[in-house]
């Protein structure tokens, strides 16, 4: 079998891939796919193929009941993601409305792949994760010739290989949010664009204490970019970790604080150096309690000036729940432009409501459970057929939810 091939197998050849996903486990390399699920076709990517399939054909009833049939499989390649995107934008004049299913052949699949150019650019990204991975260790070692003041911005921007940030008032950096959950891997693929988790980001920044919700453009401070760094589990967050835990760490439990074995010597060997630098260190300690004083006294004040508080109140307890329509135009009021066809397509993408089958737009089970939607049965008559139709409506506490992660995000 030639891994260099697209490959087509038949609906009971999901062992046969097993070993393709072993070849590329741990690389950079993933797949593009197109999988039969009942007469239409559903065209997706991924990095670990025999999973995927095997998942598809154990879910198959969110694909309209219909069960999974053949499938085809690029090669490996690093840009798989982008040959779906280029997939998807081939063949979107037959997709079927919100969802990866298109009313195409298996072989049109496979015909169009041919036309793809998959790239093996493993090097390239080895590369670029070395330089957030060293640009990261300098930051945290205390290396400042890799950052990069501006003086005549408003605020003294820096930038460590790729990561933008900001120096405040008090000599504290601050980093952008954005590109330290890239770099960390808190991210995901939707449609070939990848897109930053910010639910988890801000879970975990919430758990270490960190109050604002950030989003893109948000900056966050070094502490909690080390903390991030622990939580995150791709391969520059392990070098990262092993950065902390095998140098910087021991080197503060022998010395009692960082410093390499070239500048202890050197303190040692000039000791009214070794006075400056102790005393410069003491300046830097106090003035960073007096700022990290003030940012909590500023955390505690933003959340004390929430505009959600003022909406809690009106709405809290309330046994009044609203159509997701009336959502949007709530959202809409408190500064976050959304319509109703905007909002059901975000509660999809971001499942809270089903994208597929019987139960399309209606909210998983968990959430209906936490209290956020209920759903109002109607029975007519159809011809004198007696019919159900189920309507999700968000209730007071679910109304409060999202009008407030909405706003976190303006």
């Amino acid at each position: 079998m030639n891994m260099n091939d697209i490959q087509v197998f038949n609906s009971g050849q999901i062992e046969e891939i097993r070993p393709i996903e072993a070849q590329t486990k741990d690389t950079y390399k993933g797949y593009v796919y197109g999988c039969e699920c009942g007469s239409f076709v559903k065209i997706g990517s991924t990095n670990s193929p025999y999973t995927t399939m095997k998942n598809l054909a154990h879910q198959a009833e969110d694909y309209g009941d219909k069960a999974t049939g053949d499938f085809v499989l690029s090669p490996p390649c690093t840009n798989y993601r982008e040959c779906k995107k280029e997939l998807l934008q081939h063949f979107s004049a037959l997709r079927i409305e919100s969802t990866d299913l298109f009313n195409i052949p298996l072989a049109d699949v496979a015909t169009a792949m041919e036309g793809l150019v998959f790239k093996d650019e493993t090097e390239k990204i080895k590369k670029e994760n070395r330089i957030f991975m060293n640009g990261m260790k300098n930051f945290v070692t205390g290396k400042t010739d890799t950052l990069v003041f501006e003086e005549e911005q408003p605020r003294d921007i820096v930038n460590i290989s790729n990561v933008n940030g900001y120096l405040d008032k008090n000599g504290n950096i601050w980093l952008c949010a954005e590109d330290v959950a890239i770099g960390f891997g808190f991210t995901q693929e939707k449609n070939g664009v990848t897109y930053v988790k910010w639910e988890r980001v801000n879970a975990y920044l919430k758990e270490f204490g960190f109050s604002p919700r950030v989003g893109k453009g948000s900056y966050i401070p070094e502490s909690m970019v080390y903390r991030l760094g622990f939580k995150a589990n791709n391969s520059v967050a392990v070098r990262f970790q092993t950065v902390l835990a095998e140098e910087v760490l021991p080197s503060i439990r022998k010395h009692g604080m960082y410093a390499t074995e070239a500048t202890v010597e050197s303190m040692l060997n000039d000791p009214e150096n070794a006075i400056l630098m102790l005393q410069a260190y003491q300046r830097e300690r106090k003035e960073r309690l007096a700022a990290q004083e003030q940012v909590e006294k500023l955390e505690a004040q933003a959340i004390e000036d929430k505009p959600k508080i003022i909406y809690a109140d009106a709405v809290q307890g309330s046994t009044s729940s609203c159509l997701i329509g009336e959502l949007a135009k709530m959202i809409a009021q408190n500064g976050y432009p959304i319509g109703e066809k905007r909002l059901f397509q975000w509660l999809r993408d971001n499942h809270y409501l089903c994208a597929y089958g019987e139960r399309f737009n209606q909210p998983y089970q968990q959430y209906i459970e936490q209290g956020l939607f209920t759903m109002k049965q109607n029975v007519f008559s159809v011809d004198g057929e007696m019919r159900t139709r189920n309507t999700t409506k968000v209730t007071g506490k679910g109304q409060i939810y999202f009008i407030n992660k909405f706003i976190g995000q303006s």
